[in-house]
Formats: C-alpha cells, sequence, structure tokens
C-alpha cells in the first residue's frame, strides 16, 4: 500500500469530524428564549432551527409539559410587541426547506405564548391554536391580544413515530396584523431661504412626527458626519453652495426605523474683502490705502483722514493712530476686513539739526524715542548717496557726533534712514539733517 493509500482514510475522518463539529457548534443566537429575535411588522425574517437544542429543567424555557400543544426537541424563539390597541396577527411560514436524512421528520410545530415573566416557562400560556404539522408554508392566527404586550413565537422541529430526528429546517417568518401595526415615521427639514450670506450661521430645523423611542439626530455635510444633537434644532456656518445636508433619527426601540431627509445648499453669497496690512507712518505724511474687493459695492469706516471713503485706495493724512474697516456688499450681505495704522507722532520724531561744535550743547544726534526700538538700524548719508553714519540699535552712548572716519564733517544738509525693525512697523522714518557748527 502505498503513501497516499495508507493516509487516505485520515483524511476521510477528518473531515467528517470537522463538519460535525460545525453542525454541533453553530446553533443561532435565538436558539434561547432570552435572546429571542425580533419579528418586525411586515418585514420577513429569515430563520433556522437547524442545531437547535432544547433546555432540559423544570420550569426552564423549553418546559412546555402541557402548557403548549407540542413537547420541545430542538427550539428557536421569536418575540413581538403589540401596539396600543392590541388586536388580532397573522403569523405566515414560507420558503421551507428541510434538512434531508434518513429517519429525519419533515415538518415544523410553532406556537404562540404569552410570557407574564418572560422566558419563565411557568407562567407560559398559549394564544389560541398551535401548528403540529407545518410543512411547505403554514399561518398561525391570533385574536383579540392585549396592548402593549410581549409574546413570543416558539418554532420546533417535529419528531414524527417511526422518525430517529426531529425536523429542521430554513424558513421565512412574516408577522401582519393590526395588534402590530404602526404608523410609518416621517422626518423632513424645514424649507431653506433662496439665498445665504457668506459665513452666515444657518439655522436647520427638521420635524419628525410618529417616531417612538426616538434617538439622537445625527447631521451630515456631504456624507460626512459632523454633529450629533438631542434636539430637532442646530446651526452651522462656512457653507458653500451645493453643498448636501442630511439628517436621520432612529424610531422605535424594538424593530427600530430610521427616517431621514436631506437638503441641498441654495446659493451661499461669496465674495472678498481684503483691507491690507497693517503698517506704520510718520505723523503728517500720506499713505494710499490698498483695499481689495470683488463686492458690488465697498465703503471704509470711519471716514475720518480719508479723501474718498467709496473708493478702494483712498489717501490718509496721517494725524494719529487709527483702524478702518473695510466693508464689501452685494446684496443683504456685507463683509468686512480691518487695516490697524499705527502713526508715529511728531514729539518722538527724530531732531533735524544739531550742532557739534564742543560746547556741550546739542553736540551729539539725540534720539530718545529710539530706545524702545533696541534692534534698530540707522544711516546716514551724503546727498550723493555716500554713507557717513550707521549703527544698529541706538542709545545716548551711540549717539551720532558728527565725525566720520574720525574726522568732523562739513556743516550742511545729510539725509537719515531709520528702520525699528518692529512687527507693527513696517515703513522705515526718512528725513533730512543738518549740521551747524
Amino acid at each position: 500500500m502505498n503513501k497516499r493509500t495508507k493516509i487516505f482514510p485520515y483524511i476521510i475522518i477528518l473531515i467528517y469530524l470537522c463538519f460535525n463539529v460545525y453542525f454541533v457548534f453553530s446553533q443561532e443566537s435565538y436558539n434561547n428564549c432570552i435572546q429571542a429575535i425580533d419579528l418586525c411588522p411586515n418585514q420577513i425574517l429569515t430563520a433556522n432551527n437547524i442545531n437547535a437544542n432544547k433546555t432540559l429543567c423544570t420550569d426552564c424555557e423549553d418546559d412546555f409539559s402541557s402548557k403548549i400543544c407540542f413537547s420541545s426537541n430542538n427550539t428557536v424563539w421569536f418575540r413581538f410587541y403589540t401596539n396600543e390597541l392590541g388586536g388580532n396577527i397573522t403569523i405566515s411560514f414560507s420558503e421551507i426547506k428541510y434538512v434531508n436524512k434518513p429517519s429525519k421528520s419533515q415538518n415544523l410545530q410553532a406556537a404562540i405564548i404569552q410570557s407574564k415573566v418572560p422566558c419563565d416557562a411557568s407562567t407560559f400560556k398559549q394564544i389560541d391554536v398551535c401548528e403540529l404539522n407545518g410543512t411547505s408554508s403554514f399561518t398561525l392566527n391570533a385574536f383579540g391580544l392585549e396592548p402593549n404586550e410581549t409574546y413570543y413565537l416558539v418554532v420546533n422541529g417535529a419528531l414524527n413515530t417511526g422518525d430517529t430526528y426531529p425536523a429542521e429546517a430554513n424558513f421565512n417568518i412574516q408577522i401582519q396584523g393590526s395588534a402590530i401595526n404602526r404608523p410609518i415615521p416621517t422626518l423632513s427639514i424645514t424649507e431653506l431661504k433662496p439665498k445665504y450670506c457668506q459665513n452666515e450661521a444657518i439655522v436647520f430645523q427638521c420635524t419628525i412626527t410618529d417616531c417612538k423611542d426616538s434617538t439622537s439626530y445625527n447631521w451630515y455635510l456631504n456624507n460626512e458626519l459632523i454633529a450629533v444633537s438631542d434636539t430637532n434644532v442646530v446651526s452651522f456656518s462656512k457653507l458653500k453652495t451645493g453643498d448636501q445636508l442630511k439628517v436621520s433619527n432612529t424610531c422605535f426601540t424594538s424593530c427600530p426605523f430610521i427616517v431621514k431627509d436631506s437638503v441641498t445648499l441654495p446659493q451661499i453669497i461669496t465674495f472678498d474683502v481684503n483691507a491690507g496690512k497693517d503698517t506704520t507712518i510718520y505723523e503728517g505724511a500720506t499713505f494710499k490705502l490698498n483695499g481689495s474687493s470683488t463686492a458690488n459695492k465697498i465703503y471704509w469706516s470711519p471716514t475720518i483722514f480719508l479723501d474718498d471713503s467709496t473708493t478702494l485706495n483712498p489717501t490718509f493724512i496721517a494725524k494719529k493712530t487709527i483702524s478702518y474697516q473695510l466693508n464689501g456688499v452685494i446684496d443683504d450681505c456685507k463683509l468686512s476686513d480691518i487695516i490697524n495704522i499705527h502713526v508715529i507722532q511728531q514729539e518722538n520724531s527724530p531732531p533735524n539739526s544739531f550742532s557739534p561744535n564742543g560746547d556741550k550743547i546739542n553736540d551729539t544726534w539725540e534720539i530718545p524715542f529710539l530706545q524702545d526700538f533696541p534692534n534698530c538700524h540707522v544711516q546716514v548719508y551724503t546727498r550723493w548717496g555716500q554713507t557717513i553714519f550707521e549703527t544698529t540699535g541706538y542709545t545716548y552712548q551711540k549717539s551720532w557726533d558728527g565725525t566720520f572716519n574720525g574726522n568732523q564733517i562739513d556743516p550742511g544738509t545729510y539725509f537719515y534712514v531709520i528702520e525699528l525693525r518692529d512687527k507693527n512697523i513696517n515703513e522705515p522714518i526718512k528725513g533730512s539733517l543738518t549740521i551747524i557748527r
């Protein structure tokens, strides 16, 4: 016998064991009453009792005794809830496909049970008639069910006389009737305005009806969850034309039903407004504001010190530090931006002359306010552009004495540029300086 022939029987045994282990342990969760699966109104549920077992103890869930019309074999459990009115129901079984095996029965049994204590067999009460010999399809009817009550449906494989194994099958179940009917919930978002403004906080409100045991509202923007709220009102901004907003909620604890609605955002009026960069200038100087906007109408506020507050580039005559707001308008939408202009007052300006003649009076070019700008850069040059003095940081000790390379310069007019090197001050200080001897 070759090696392959020797191992073949073991492979067969292994396959047999694997299949048997699968069938032993692949029970459905609703094999137990406490895990009964809900039957939902007018929905078809596909189920089976394959490999289901029975719980054997006094008053356990499968201890039917004389309480219902059949004994337990391989039970599976289902549950349904009546509405506020109660009434009649019909449970239909269809598409029954039995497990085919020698000495295995081919019939299902089913009964509707009322259990005052959940899954306690001592409180079981059979409702109306039961099914003892279900074949290809059958129905159960119950009449006058109590309102707001929990009922169970137990399904069992029959074990007929002469058979060894109880029936196992896949099947469909559908429940209908006045006792379990419920209104269909609705959810709708309140109608929006035809237009909104850029960055406007848009309030969204939705109305929900016939929704028992509702949960939180889930809000989605372009299919991305952006908020969960306990109320039906939310507010969002920074939305764009064509964005889609959806809201959903879940109704009913048993057999939950999801309701939802969506809206497409109407026109969101958008435009740009930019007042320009903050700046610093010298008192008395003129400065042209550099605003920009795509709005239909613009204006600056306040209007003080401006030559024309309705243009993007008005001229500002420096009087004092001030902030201007550029406003843009399209229809009823307004957007604004602010520029801050820092004005250096004259009393903080460099002296325009000094007399380095050795009399110890006004012998150096003192600029006291520069001590507040330790990184400032000071440069003095001739009318021909030759630099004759330059320093970084300007203190009393560094004050210029009117010399160049150790020699006194001629009296006359010179020019200076002072870079304050401050993050809030962009413009340099420029001017002329007279040396008097």
